[in-house]
């Protein structure tokens, strides 16, 4: 991170707070995640997903105190809400959206944290009223910081790492972020859920769940998440972006980066086309 102190908020993501006696039991029904296996230090990845087993969105899900945290995109944050709500009936369950303020911190910097907070935390989190700290379940080396203030870190000596470094992490640790370009484009396996623990198959019924059961049963998904290279272009390579073979559409950039002069991305594509030449937006690419 260097010596010089940087402070950044992760812009691009978003909270939806769920509260009230019913929540984990309303969460439980709508997330392929299951909610009674999460551990409370820890930002589990969950997706929640139309009755067609299709992604609405990808989240991370956390206890802070009585309430449940969902961090999505901004991107889609309305919709789901809008999407959650049509499910609450007579439960008593309230979905609103949160202003507090989400930092990203690496390893070092959230056990720094904990040291500057007098905090004896051996997993590296921590909550109180005004603040919490998870580690990320999925790339332990990283940890969501959410605090009602954004001035949490300001007479701290800790740094925090900026958006494009957070999303490069993502790319790098095979994690699917959904913007609104790939809104219900997606089952879970195709975005590898079931490869990083985003997908419990002991859990009950929850929507969906009977299309990502079957294609569990039968072990064959016929697209999978790949982590993508080449070399960048002048134009910035958008979410739902078209992977060709030749002329034919036959995957779909998830997520993408420009980093020293590289495009680093997650995209989906067909397993029979992914030994094939392919490009994006003219540029050849390679898969990992």
């Amino acid at each position: 991170m260097g010596l010089i102190k940087q402070t950044t908020k992760l812009d691009h993501l978003g909270i939806i707070e769920l509260q009230g006696n019913d929540s984990a039991e309303f969460l439980q029904g709508q997330m392929t995640q299951d909610i009674y296996s999460i551990e409370d230090s820890k930002a589990a990845l969950t997706s929640i997903l139309n009755p067609q087993g299709r992604i609405i969105s990808t989240a991370f899900i956390f206890k802070w105190g009585e309430s449940f945290i969902l961090m999505v995109s901004n991107e889609v944050r309305d919709k789901l809400i809008a999407w959650l709500s049509r499910f609450i009936l007579r439960s008593e369950v309230q979905i609103t959206q949160s202003e507090d303020c989400v930092f990203g911190l690496n390893q070092e910097n959230a056990r720094k944290l904990c040291v500057a907070l007098n905090i004896d935390s051996k997993d590296v989190s921590f909550e109180s009223d005004a603040s919490c700290l998870k580690i990320i379940e999925a790339d332990d080396e990283r940890a969501f910081l959410v605090s009602r203030s954004e001035n949490f870190l300001d007479n701290l000596s800790i740094s925090t790492l900026a958006t494009k470094d957070w999303k490069m992490a993502d790319i790098n640790a095979g994690i699917p972020t959904i913007y609104r370009e790939n809104i219900e484009k997606f089952i879970p396996q195709m975005v590898n859920l079931d490869l990083i623990n985003g997908i419990s198959f002991s859990k009950g019924c929850y929507t969906g769940q009977e299309i990502v059961a079957r294609v569990q049963h039968k072990g064959k998904v016929k697209q999978r998440m790949f982590h993508i290279t080449g070399k960048a272009s002048n134009k910035k390579i958008d979410p739902g972006t078209a992977i060709l073979f030749e002329d034919t559409k036959v995957g779909t950039v998830i997520e993408s980066l420009e980093d020293n002069g590289q495009m680093h991305a997650l995209g989906v594509i067909k397993n029979d086309a992914s030994k094939k030449r392919l490009v994006v937006d003219g540029t050849e690419i390679k898969l990992y």
